[in-house]
């Protein structure tokens, strides 16, 4: 049988664990289940290619220590969800855990954050919006990279670039700064990030422009020398000064030439100019909605204003191309 991950058959109310889940991730999903419909939390199957989820089966060992890690963190969250924890051995000759877990009636919060199910996924509005950014305006990770560096080296003055690994791509290397240092302010640090790359890119555009500018009127200086030296090699032919009219028509070619490359550098810079004008404006589109959002008190609310952000940025980014 072909093995698939088991998270090619998670669900809005449903998170399937080959293995016993470290404590992060149990309680991001954990909360994110009470947050939105309920749901449960297998532990210990593997899904086949088939569609059909065969269980491999939990040692004794591993049985006590999914429910000891689920029982040691649900105190984490505020407030605790109900849940359920049960050992299952309906399965002839294995058993496997399964965490019930139920919709409370008001957020539940890990480390001060909101998390839910979108379809089969655990998230933050937070993270929602820096895919959907990044996707659209790349330059902004190295920017989210260095807000959330010097926030957290302010707080932890002996942190020391230990979230720079290269083997870690920028979503791994972030959701570990926020999983692990709950301080960090996500609403401050999407502010910053996104006004340092939108100020980056109005300079990097400024330049463009000028750039943009200076290559059509070169490419139309070319252009029009080479014109005009066609024009002289045919009244050079033409009064039987035929090498001399041979050398200009040659020049003129030459500078066709010169003018098509740099109407193509030319063009690719009003290409370039038009990306960033579609970045700007979605950082500015960002930039604008956070600064309101942040004055709303209700995390429901807050989370949703968030969420229909980064959509917003989402469908634009996908609309452009």
């Amino acid at each position: 049988m072909t093995y698939i991950h088991p998270h090619s058959f998670d669900t809005e109310i449903a998170e399937y664990k080959s293995d016993v889940p470290n404590r992060i991730t149990l309680l991001r999903d954990l909360a994110a289940f009470a947050n939105t419909k309920g749901g449960q939390i297998f532990i210990g199957f593997i899904p086949t290619v088939e569609g059909i989820l065969i269980h491999s089966g939990l040692t004794d060992e591993q049985v006590r220590d999914a429910i000891n890690r689920v029982k040691s963190v649900v105190h984490n969250l505020h407030p605790e969800p109900l849940i359920e924890i049960r050992i299952d051995t309906t399965l002839e000759n294995t058993q496997f855990v399964v965490v019930d877990v139920q919709k409370h009636s008001t957020p539940v919060l890990y480390n001060e954050r909101y998390y839910v199910r979108r379809g089969n996924t655990t998230t933050i509005a937070e993270e929602d919006l820096i895919d959907a950014l990044s996707e659209t305006v790349p330059s902004i990770k190295p920017n989210v990279l260095t807000s959330a560096e010097k926030s957290l080296t302010a707080q932890y003055p002996d942190l020391v670039k230990e979230w720079y690994p290269e083997t870690k791509s920028f979503t791994n290397v972030f959701e570990e700064m926020i999983e692990e240092k709950p301080n960090l302010n996500l609403n401050k640090l999407l502010i910053e990030s996104i006004k340092f790359t939108r100020d980056d890119l109005t300079v990097q555009r400024k330049e463009r422009l000028q750039q943009a500018r200076i290559t059509f009127i070169v490419a139309f200086v070319v252009l029009v020398l080479a014109i005009l030296l066609v024009f002289i090699g045919v009244i050079l032919i033409f009064i039987n000064k035929i090498q001399a009219g041979i050398v200009s028509s040659v020049a003129s070619i030459v500078s066709g030439i010169v003018s098509s490359l740099v109407l193509a550098f030319n063009k690719q810079t009003n290409d370039r100019l038009d990306e960033q004008g579609r970045e700007l404006v979605a950082l500015e589109k960002s930039y604008t909605g956070m600064q309101y959002i942040s004055f709303i008190t209700d995390i429901k609310v807050r989370d949703d204003a968030i969420h229909e952000l980064a959509k917003s940025i989402s469908l634009g980014n996908q609309t452009s191309k």
